[in-house]
């Protein structure tokens, strides 16, 4: 469980620099960024800084924050208030899946291959590890 300590490492650091009452966070990616908040994800251009357009999910959701996949086809956001991760493909700027994770998660961050992603649920202090391609939770460690 080496790298699952290394990713809770890296998403405690992200909670920690984003604080909990933090609801944004943006990922730049091709001229393209996303901003995640509350209200919905955005996508925006790096050049002009200008929203380009909306990214479609699911009804009543609560994004508290969102991530890249390395290779910029995947957004994953989290949904605190459903307990779940929204994947975003980048391509389409459509909801692809929803994943079920732990209690109230806070942040979500993949590893560097971007085979896994890693989520902190603050409600039961938990990680949920998601594979990638399969869009499947591997596990949740306490």
């Amino acid at each position: 469980m080496r790298v699952a300590r290394s990713a809770a490492m890296l998403v405690a650091a992200a909670v920690a620099a984003l604080g909990l009452a933090s609801t944004a966070s943006a990922a730049p990616c091709s001229g393209y960024g996303y901003l995640a908040s509350a209200t919905g994800i955005q996508r925006f251009s790096t050049t002009t800084n200008a929203i380009t357009n909306a990214v479609t999910t699911s009804a009543a959701s609560t994004i508290v924050d969102a991530a890249l996949s390395p290779d910029g086809t995947r957004l994953y956001a989290v949904d605190q208030s459903g307990d779940r991760v929204l994947a975003i493909d980048t391509a389409t700027n459509a909801q692809t899946a929803t994943i079920a994770v732990g209690d109230a998660p806070v942040a979500v961050a993949f590893s560097r291959d971007g085979l896994k992603a890693y989520v902190a649920n603050g409600g039961d202090r938990t990680l949920t590890i998601i594979d990638v391609a399969a869009g499947t939770v591997l596990g949740t460690t306490s």
